[in-house]
C-alpha cells in the first residue's frame, strides 16, 4: 500500500494538540474545557505543519499513549493533500540526519 492513501489516526497528546489547534474538530470535542486556538481549519493542515516546525526546532516525539484521545484524518482529506504530504515527507527525509 502506498503512503498517504488511507485514514491517518493521531493518538494521545498529539490528538489533543491537533484538536486544540483546529477549530472544527475542537468544537465537536465534548471534553474540551479550554477554548480552541482556531489556528487551522482542518486537522490535515496541522498534520502538514507539525513536522516542519519539528524539523526547524530539532524536535521529535515518539507515539504517545498517555491518554485515550484520538482524532482521525479521513482518506478524502489525505488524498486531496497527497502531493503536499509526499513533498513534506521527502523534505523531512532529506533534512533529518539521524
Amino acid at each position: 500500500m502506498a503512503m498517504f492513501e488511507s485514514d491517518i489516526l493521531l493518538k494521545g497528546k498529539h490528538a489533543t494538540y491537533a484538536k486544540f489547534l483546529c477549530s472544527t474538530n475542537a468544537k465537536k470535542d465534548k471534553e474540551a474545557e479550554r477554548r480552541p486556538a482556531d489556528i487551522f481549519e482542518r486537522v490535515v493542515d496541522v498534520y502538514m505543519v507539525a513536522p516542519v516546525i519539528g524539523l526547524v526546532n530539532g524536535l521529535r516525539s515518539d507515539v504517545d499513549t498517555s491518554s485515550a484521545d484520538e482524532v482521525r484524518i479521513f482518506a478524502e482529506a489525505v488524498l486531496k493533500e497527497k502531493a503536499n504530504l509526499e513533498y513534506i515527507f521527502r523534505l523531512a527525509m532529506l533534512i533529518d540526519n539521524s
